[in-house]
């Protein structure tokens, strides 16, 4: 991948709109906008004060009710779980696994699936992690420290997986 310097890194960003290029429709200078600074080369990232990005891809505005600073988290694990979840389609009732459901991706997958109605289990350690992903979801989640142990409990008569630590 090409390095283009000085380099700037991040990727995720929020803000003001303060210029539009030529022919774009869409934005306004004043709109509030969130997203990922996506470049074809190493180096145009979003920890700037003032960011290009293609006004195609990787921009929204940001919604109604949601804070600035909280838009600018959601850019590249908000992404990654949507994504995740709508290739999964879960149904109202179906349960959803989420692995490392204290990290970026996986708190917002943990969120999505609940708002969607999807039986939750997370896998996090025990202490601050659980409390958080308790206070995001209030019903149908399930939590353990090991994968095995949350599996086993969530379904004792369809597990298979081993009794051993491995």
């Amino acid at each position: 991948m090409e390095h283009r310097f000085p380099l700037v890194v991040g990727m995720d960003f929020a803000g003001t709109v303060e210029a539009l290029g030529a022919g774009v429709d869409g934005f306004a200078i004043g709109d509030a906008v969130y997203g990922v600074a996506m470049k074809p080369y190493l180096g145009g990232g979003a920890l700037a004060e003032y960011v290009t990005v293609n006004a195609a891809y990787g921009v929204t505005r940001i919604p109604e009710g949601l804070d600035v600073r909280d838009a600018g988290a959601l850019g590249l694990a908000g992404t990654a779980a949507l994504n995740s979840l709508d290739t999964v389609s879960p149904e109202q009732g179906e349960t959803v696994l989420v692995s490392g459901a204290t990290g970026g991706a996986g708190a917002l997958a943990v969120q999505l699936a609940a708002a969607r109605g999807a039986r939750v289990i997370a896998t996090v350690r025990p202490g601050e992690e659980t409390a958080f992903v308790t206070s995001a979801v209030k019903n149908g989640l399930a939590m353990s420290s090991t994968m095995t142990a949350i599996t086993r409990e969530a379904h004792p008569r369809n597990c298979r997986a081993p009794s051993a630590r491995m």
